[in-house]
């Protein structure tokens, strides 16, 4: 995940005045040392703070959208970061284990491989990199202006709205992890170098070393948790912080051209007085 502020403009102003958080989530082909892209453009998946957090059920909504994306394929392989926890948690684990058993994809397979540390140099580095360098030498005003630059860097496209999120659960049972716990079997999140969930299995697969030539499987849904039910999408915005935009609005909105205002005078309109300012 990349994270942004806007707007991005040549004002000490901009420097000084709390921005809007939007985040992208690029899916980027594998590129082996040396090769050049391939024809398989990297899909980025976009959002800002006044449409959705950064939660683990807000990340993983966009792995939701990435397998959606290629519901065609009946394996498929993702390589993450090891840093993040919103890659890394139990809520990330319930929403494969649901994703996987939906109808309306073919896929048998999902393997999710954390990168060791010390090697994280990733596909989609090389992605946001170009998105860098073109926000450095461009004036991003509003949202639109942001998108316009991930697509002109070479990536495909897609912007999330408020009921593309959903109300993920997690749905592991810590009963049964204490159990485990007490036999010194309990899979610990910190230890997991790989994740797999298979069509038709409720277990969890995890490997604690890559080279191991075999899965542990493991029964850790709730008693009460369907996971063959789709998830509750959500039905409004996050919004931003009220005393936020006002700042924005107040200092920044002089400083743009008239036809790039509306977007933050709706941001404005819609603001949530009481909701968190991500960046605090």
């Amino acid at each position: 995940m990349k994270v942004s502020l806007l707007p991005v403009l040549p004002h000490k102003a901009a420097i000084f005045t709390p921005r809007l958080i939007v985040f992208n989530e690029t899916f980027a082909p594998l590129i082996r040392k040396g090769a050049q892209r391939g024809r398989e453009k990297p899909l980025a998946i976009l959002w800002h703070e006044g449409i959705a957090g950064r939660d683990a059920e807000d990340v993983a909504a966009t792995f939701w959208q990435y397998l959606k994306e290629n519901r065609d394929k009946r394996e498929i392989t993702i390589y993450a970061d090891n840093c993040a926890g919103q890659q890394k948690s139990w809520v990330f684990a319930t929403v494969l284990l649901t994703y996987i058993q939906q109808e309306d994809n073919a896929t048998q397979k999902i393997t999710v491989k954390y990168l060791e540390s010390g090697h994280t140099a990733m596909s989609a580095d090389a992605a946001h990199q170009v998105i860098q360098k073109k926000m450095a030498k461009a004036q991003l005003c509003d949202y639109q202006d942001f998108v316009s630059v991930v697509e002109d860097s070479g990536n495909r496209v897609r912007t999330m709205k408020a009921d593309d999120f959903f109300e993920f659960e997690d749905g592991i049972s810590r009963r049964k992890l204490t159990l485990l716990g007490k036999e010194g079997m309990r899979p610990h999140l910190r230890d997991v170098r790989a994740l797999q969930v298979r069509r038709g299995d409720d277990r969890l697969f995890v490997k604690a070393c890559h080279t191991a030539k075999s899965w542990r499987g493991f029964q850790l849904l709730k008693a009460t948790y369907n996971h063959s039910e789709p998830p509750k999408q959500r039905t409004t915005p996050r919004g931003v912080n009220k005393q936020k935009i006002d700042k924005l609005c107040q200092y920044l909105l002089p400083l743009m051209p008239h036809h790039k205002r509306p977007f933050w005078l709706q941001l404005q309109k819609e603001h949530a007085r009481t909701v968190r300012d991500l960046a605090q």
